[in-house]
C-alpha cells in the first residue's frame, strides 16, 4: 500500500486522475470554468436585484405610490403651494414632518414626487427626502439609550443643518435657472408611448408579486429551520 501511495505522488497524472475522482464538479477546464463562474455571478447578481432586493422594498414602495397617488388626486394644488411652495418657512415645516416619521428612501420617493407636482419646492422636497429616511422616533430612542442625549442632539442637529442648507441652495438654482419644478416633474414619461408604459407597469407589478411570493417563501423556510 506504500508503495501505491509513493507511485501515486511521485506521477503526476496519477495524481490528477486522483482529484478529478474526489471532486466530479471540477471536471471542465480553465476557460470553460471561468465562463461558467461568470454566467453563476450574472444570474446572482440579477437575482439579487429583482428577486431578493425587489422583495425587501416592495412594501414600502406599494405604499409609497399609494400614498402619492391619493395626494395627487386629492391634495388640493393650492394648499401645497401655499404651505410648501419655497422659502425655509416650508423647509422647516418639512423638517419637523420628516424627523420622526417612519419612511424609508423608497415610500418617501414617489410622495416627494407628487408633492412637487402639486407644487412643493425641490429645496423642500430634498429636506423632507433627507431628514425622513436618515432620522425616526424609533431611531431616536435607540440612539438616545446606547448614546445619551448629547449623541442624539448633534445627530439631529447636523441632520437638520444640512438638510436646510443644502434645500436652500436647490432652490436658489432652480431661481437661478429659471426653472419651475412642477413643471418639468413627470413630464419624461411623455417621450414613451401609453402601450409602452403600461407594458412595463404590468411587469413591475408582476416582478413585485413574485418577490413578494418568494421572500414570503424564504421567511417561512427559516422560520422552520
Amino acid at each position: 500500500m506504500e508503495k501505491d501511495r509513493t507511485n501515486t505522488l511521485s506521477n503526476p497524472i496519477m495524481l490528477s486522475k486522483k482529484e478529478d475522482a474526489t471532486n466530479p464538479g471540477c471536471d471542465c477546464g480553465g476557460d470553460d470554468c471561468e465562463q461558467a463562474g461568470l454566467k453563476k455571478r450574472a444570474i446572482d447578481a440579477i437575482k439579487y436585484a429583482y428577486v431578493e432586493l425587489l422583495g425587501d422594498i416592495a412594501k414600502w414602495l406599494i405604499v409609497g405610490l399609494l400614498i402619492a397617488g391619493v395626494i395627487s388626486y386629492i391634495v388640493p394644488e393650492e394648499i401645497v403651494r401655499g404651505y410648501l411652495g419655497g422659502g425655509i418657512g416650508s423647509m422647516i415645516l418639512m423638517l419637523f414632518i420628516g424627523v420622526p416619521l417612519y419612511i424609508c428612501a423608497t415610500a418617501s420617493t414617489p410622495l416627494a414626487a407628487a408633492l412637487i407636482a402639486k407644487g412643493m419646492s425641490p429645496g423642500a422636497a430634498f429636506v423632507f427626502l433627507l431628514a425622513g429616511p436618515a432620522t425616526n422616533a424609533a431611531t431616536i430612542t435607540v440612539v438616545t439609550k446606547y448614546l445619551g442625549k448629547k449623541a442624539v442632539t448633534i445627530y439631529l442637529t447636523s441632520i437638520a443643518f444640512f438638510a436646510l442648507l443644502f434645500g436652500m441652495l436647490l432652490d436658489l438654482i432652480y431661481i437661478r435657472l429659471g426653472i419651475e419644478a412642477s413643471a418639468i416633474v413627470g413630464s419624461a414619461s411623455g417621450v414613451l408611448p401609453a402601450e409602452v408604459k403600461t407594458f412595463f407597469a404590468l411587469l413591475l407589478t408582476v416582478m413585485i408579486a413574485y418577490a413578494l411570493i418568494q421572500r414570503r417563501k424564504s421567511d417561512e423556510c427559516h422560520d422552520c429551520s
